[in-house]
């Protein structure tokens, strides 16, 4: 059931052909591996789970198979494995070549993978890489091993998970990651206080602009009802004036009398 799109298998579904030799589920969206999947078959010498999404294993998954001598579960999400995952399984038998490709997994070298790594070193029969895929552990939490080391390698690690403490470089190197942090969020403040600035102040000046507006409104209002129109009065000239009046006489036409 090669890229069938299956994403889960029902309880004993293979205990239905308790003869069944191999299993092939290769590019699939399984999740998990159930230790009930392979229980009790006793012919089973192949499983090919390669390709799926695969990133928990219970315990005793492919424990008590004992003709099982190759399987594949490369190329999923596995970063660890129960100690006792392959007990009573992968039984080394003559002229028999044993195949476990595990490459392709993020393997978290910690102490809880130890035994499996310490497994392989022991059974170097064992074939675990594909060509172009090589079996290696992902960066550790205190970074030994480093990443890329290949799963069989000797580290020499200290035994225990525990992070060490930040020293030198690496305290240096937060101490800056800190600073960094403190100047973005003060950055981000002062941004956001000068917007809420910008805010204020341009609402402030559109309402002095809309009372502006509704001052010079009711002043057009008032001038327009209630105000009366006031006429400049024409002044004219003083009517002429007609006086019957004698003759006017120079002094010279004026008759003088003498008087001796």
């Amino acid at each position: 059931m090669s890229e069938a799109a299956v994403d889960t298998i029902e309880r004993g579904v293979f205990q239905r052909t308790p003869n069944i030799q191999a299993i092939i589920l290769n590019k699939n969206r399984l999740s998990v591996i159930r230790s009930d999947y392979f229980k009790g078959l006793d012919h089973l010498y192949s499983v090919n789970l390669g390709g799926n999404r695969i990133d928990t294993s219970e315990p005793l998954a492919f424990a008590n198979l004992p003709q099982m001598n190759h399987l594949d579960i490369s190329f999923n999400q596995l970063q660890t494995l129960p100690d006792n995952t392959f007990t009573n399984s992968f039984l080394p038998a003559p002229n028999e070549r044993r195949i476990m490709y595990v490459c392709g997994n993020p393997w978290l070298c910690d102490s809880a993978l130890e035994w499996f790594r310490a497994y392989l070193r022991k059974n170097v029969d064992i074939d675990i890489d594909k060509p172009g895929c090589t079996t290696a552990c992902i960066d550790n939490i205190n970074g030994c091993p480093s990443a890329g080391t290949p799963l069989r390698t000797v580290d020499h690690c200290p035994a225990n998970d525990i992070p060490l403490p930040l020293t030198g470089n690496a305290l240096s190197l937060v101490g800056w990651i800190i600073l960094a942090i403190i100047m973005t969020i003060l950055l981000i403040t002062i941004c956001l206080m000068a917007l809420v600035r910008y805010g204020i102040s341009h609402r402030r000046k559109k309402m002095k602009d809309q009372e502006a507006l509704e001052n010079e409104q009711r002043i057009m209002s008032i001038t327009g009802s209630g105000v009366p129109s006031v006429t400049t009065p024409s002044y004219l000239p003083p009517p002429t004036v007609d006086l019957d009046l004698p003759p006017a006489h120079s002094l010279d036409e004026t008759p003088t009398n003498y008087l001796y």
